[in-house]
């Protein structure tokens, strides 16, 4: 491992070590310490126990942001005097460990952990304290201490006895203690702690805690007590000593309500619960519910039941295939006005075949503080509420009065705080009923910050108005929903005022700006076969059309909106085959957040376009502020003519632009316009995969030295992958364009049977990275004419080489003159079977020389003094290899 250069990995920043390492596990220090820009850092099943330590001074300060640690074996301290661990924590702002069974205490020297700002412990079942008094008052930048699920854990900062300074927790603002059974307080020891900057405390499920500290405690900015991560329930007598204590007597608080677990592998509990309930339920503390694999029972509650569990606050249900409903009413509860929930605040169930509802009953549905409800693959649930009719014991379906279609939240459900929701694999049919059904409508929505709907083959429709019935919507997603054709309907009546009022007048059109979504973030549509619209503008009917005048008709059509995004970073389009615009009268949109978009097999939609024409809307009408912060874009589509190859996009349209992921345009031969890619000023990155592309950019008639001057220098990465229309013809004037490549990759181009000239060669002076794979006709990378022999061909800055399933490769250069790898690394050789040698005149790779890194197809390292050597020699014993299996072969079909 000495032998390796301390600069191997200049640029790698996330590495994961899993397990598996075995005896090469005891080196990993040593290698870890060659990633001199290593940022994140995992160890998940890996096992401590034979690690050799690093020789020699630890030299500089790791730069190590988060660490990681996961399920490792043999792992005692975090940090002490001779432990590895300890010389990467220098910089260390995230730790994060959990189920590291023999971890007693993260240990710590006074200046270990003094940048980390976030610690994270759970399942650490051996662990009795975290750290000691003079650790923590040396965490100086700690904001968020979380703790959990460690069975012996009785304190958090041990008691060391003769410690007398006052220990102050500078930063810390967020502390959660949860599920900690041994825990009787934070610190045992009569020290003196000071909290300035405290503001939020969650104790969940801690019985034996009684106190918080046992001397002076000081939380000038903290006015309340969290008893539960999704838990709203707050409490605050006056300092947080009294508040514990007082939660710790009183019934009903965090340490009270109780989990209760009913499964088959406790059937005689099934039995009592069939029988009585009431034998269970005697304590009315109840807090989390879950219920596992339970096939005969067909419900679990009914309303009297539940008017004993005022501390109910999750109820799970998994895999119970008998169950119809999670609750149903009975006779008793017929008389209630209306069911109150009054704790519940998550809800999932998962995997019930057979559950139609999670309420069956005659009565409203309200659950003040319910914020998370998960449904999935429920085939048969039609409805969150459906009601009985107590007269003929039926059920009636809570319907849209207009399509008589079952609705999932009808009026008579109240959930005022919901924040998550997610459907999968259910057989809803609509989410919400039509705006008509309520004249006052439902808020349920108003506090929702993340929309899932997954799976739902019968899902039509969500008939939400506008977007403004999502104010808090941050993260929605639309996955596989094959017959939904809209996300919002905006009804439009004759008497009522147009979608926005105008603002401004542009030419001909009336233009009309409206906020859309305020606060979404993430907008993913996947495989919803049938949606044409985001937002759909629903016909006039005939009595409103009569109604309507010439004057606001003619308004109608010549109404240009403007639709704003104005917080949503990530938007992912991804196989919606009949989707055209996201409104279909005139309109453009604008992003100004948007960094990450995907479009993918969206056929129907013209993506780009620069042009509002009446009746033919794009997909996005682009100008210079449609995206101005877009720096990744991938399109995959058979027709990638539309907006980019014809030249529509004349203008600076994507002025932040890095990566540009091109897929997918087989059909039709074209190139990318040199005046697309002009401007494009920060672009870094460009992938081109699976088209029919001659050349990669057409240069429109520019001189050689305009095509030079005029280059996008900036671009760093090239990806070129199933292009088998590219060659070495229309390759070169694009390589000798964009000088400044660091890395270049292809895959799957059957057109070379060469890469790049001598002259483009020399001209790739920045190269760092080469990856040649999976080209039949390729018999050498670079080709060179007699008069580029005079010269050498040097790569100055290339470190590393892979060469991968080339059936016709014989050389990296045919031609005899010299090659010279100033800083190679290392190379990869695999599946070369013609390659004799690496190159036929001087070669050069002074730091691979002792670098002892080329690799066979297995995977193994081989060195044989040089590389052409190397090269000669798995040859060779390929050749041997296949000899030997065709002398097997034949042998066999003799004994036949």
């Amino acid at each position: 491992m000495d032998q390796l250069p301390s600069d191997l990995f200049p640029r790698v920043k996330v590495f994961e070590v899993g397990g598996g390492f075995h005896s090469g596990s005891s080196y990993i220090f040593p290698l870890i310490r060659r990633f001199y820009n290593l940022e994140r850092l995992k160890f998940s099943n890996f096992d401590f126990k034979h690690v050799v330590p690093c020789k020699g001074a630890v030299g500089t300060l790791s730069p190590i942001k988060n660490l990681k640690l996961h399920s490792s074996k043999n792992l005692k301290h975090v940090w002490r005097k001779d432990s590895e661990l300890g010389h990467i924590l220098s910089n260390l702002q995230t730790l994060t460990i959990s189920h590291c069974d023999d971890l007693k205490n993260i240990g710590a020297s006074s200046l270990s952990f003094q940048n980390l700002t976030t610690l994270e412990v759970s399942y650490c079942k051996m662990m009795t304290n975290l750290v000691t008094p003079l650790v923590v008052e040396n965490l100086v930048q700690l904001t968020t201490m979380k703790v959990s699920d460690c069975t012996e854990m009785t304190e958090i900062v041990t008691n060391e006895g003769d410690y007398h300074q006052t220990i102050v927790v500078r930063k810390l603002k967020c502390l959660e203690i949860s599920d900690l059974q041994r825990l009787t307080s934070f610190c045992p020891g009569s020290y003196t702690f000071n909290f300035p900057c405290l503001k939020e405390v969650v104790v969940e499920r801690c019985p034996r805690l009684k106190v918080f500290s046992e001397g002076v405690l000081s939380t000038p900015q903290l006015q309340r007590v969290k008893q539960g991560r999704y838990n709203r329930k707050e409490c605050w007598k006056g300092d947080l000593n009294t508040t514990i204590h007082q939660l710790y007597t009183k019934k009903g608080g965090f340490n009270s309500p109780f989990d209760l677990n009913i499964s088959e592998t406790f059937p005689k509990l099934i039995e009592i619960w069939k029988r009585n309930p009431q034998e269970i339920l005697e304590s009315k503390n109840l807090g989390r519910m879950e219920i596992y694999k339970c096939s005969s029972l067909k419900y679990i509650f009914t309303p009297s039941m539940l008017f004993s569990l005022k501390q109910l606050e999750q109820i799970e249900v998994k895999e119970c295939n008998t169950m119809e409903q999670v609750i149903r009413e009975d006779e008793e509860g017929a008389t209630i006005h209306t069911l109150t929930l009054p704790k519940l605040s998550f809800v999932k169930i998962e995997r019930c075949s057979n559950l139609t509802n999670f309420y069956l009953g005659s009565q409203p549905l309200e659950i003040p503080n319910l914020w998370v409800i998960t449904i999935a693959e429920c085939p048969k649930m039609t409805a969150f509420s459906s009601t009985i009719s107590r007269k003929s014991e039926k059920v009636i379906e809570e319907q849209d009065v207009e399509d008589n279609i079952t609705v999932l939240f009808c009026d008579k459900v109240v959930i005022p705080h919901l924040e998550n929701l997610k459907l999968s694999s259910t057989n809803i049919q609509k989410i919400w009923h039509h705006p008509s059904y309520s004249p006052e409508r439902n808020q349920m929505f108003s506090t929702l910050r993340s929309l899932c709907l997954e799976d739902l083959p019968k899902l039509k429709d969500t008939c939400f108005e506008n977007s403004f019935e999502f104010p808090c919507l941050r993260d929605l997603t639309l996955k596989n929903c094959p017959l939904l054709k809209t996300f919002i309907s905006k009804s439009v009546c004759g008497d009522k005022p147009q979608i926005h009022q105008p603002t401004q007048t542009n030419n001909s059109a009336v233009l009309n700006e409206k906020v859309v979504f305020p606060r979404l973030e993430k907008l993913l549509i996947q495989g919803c076969d049938s949606l044409e619209e985001i937002i759909e503008l629903q016909a006039l009917n005939a009595s409103e059309a009569q109604s309507t005048s010439a004057t606001r008709s003619t308004m109608a059509e010549t109404m240009m909106t403007k639709f704003v995004f104005p917080r949503l970073t990530h938007l992912g389009l991804d196989k919606v085959p009949s989707l055209k615009s996201f409104y279909s009268r005139m309109h453009t949109t604008q992003w100004p957040s948007l960094k990450f978009m995907k479009v993918i097999e969206c056929p129907r939609a013209q993506i780009f376009c620069e042009v509002e024409i009446p009746n033919q809307q794009p997909l996005f009408c682009v100008n210079e502020d449609t995206f101005p912060v877009l720096q990744e874009l991938t399109l995959k589509t058979n027709d990638m003519i539309k907006g980019i190859c014809d030249g529509q996009l004349s203008l600076q349209c994507f002025p932040n632009l890095k990566l540009l992921n091109l897929q997918f345009f087989p059909e039709t031969s074209t190139t990318l316009p040199y005046s697309f890619i002009q401007s494009l000023p920060k672009l870094e990155k460009l992938v081109i995969n699976n088209a029919s592309i001659s050349e990669i950019v057409r240069f429109e008639g520019l001189i050689n030295e305009e095509r030079h001057t005029s280059a996008c220098y900036q671009l760093e990465a090239l990806r070129l992958s199933q292009l088998p229309e590219l060659t070495l013809k229309t390759l070169e004037p694009f390589l000798l364009s964009f000088k400044n490549l660091l890395s270049m990759e292809v895959s799957r181009c059957h057109g070379f049977i060469n890469l790049m000239a001598c002259s483009t060669a020399k001209s790739l002076t920045l190269l760092e990275r080469l990856s040649i794979a999976d080209s039949e006709l390729i018999e050498e990378i670079i080709s060179c004419e007699d008069e580029d022999l005079q010269a050498s061909i040097v790569f100055p800055k290339l470190k590393y080489l892979q060469l991968s399933h080339l059936p016709s490769l014989a050389s990296f250069s045919l031609a005899h003159h010299s090659l010279e790898f100033s800083v190679l690394q290392m190379v990869i050789v695999t599946d070369c079977p013609k390659m004799k040698n690496f190159s036929q005149g001087e070669l050069s790779t002074p730091r691979l020389e002792h670098m002892h890194l080329t690799r066979d197809e297995d995977g193994e390292l081989q060195w044989e003094g040089d590389l052409n050597t190397t090269i000669k020699h798995m040859f060779d014993q390929m050749n041997m290899q296949n000899s030997q299996a065709i002398e097997v072969t034949d042998q066999l079909l003799q004994l036949e």
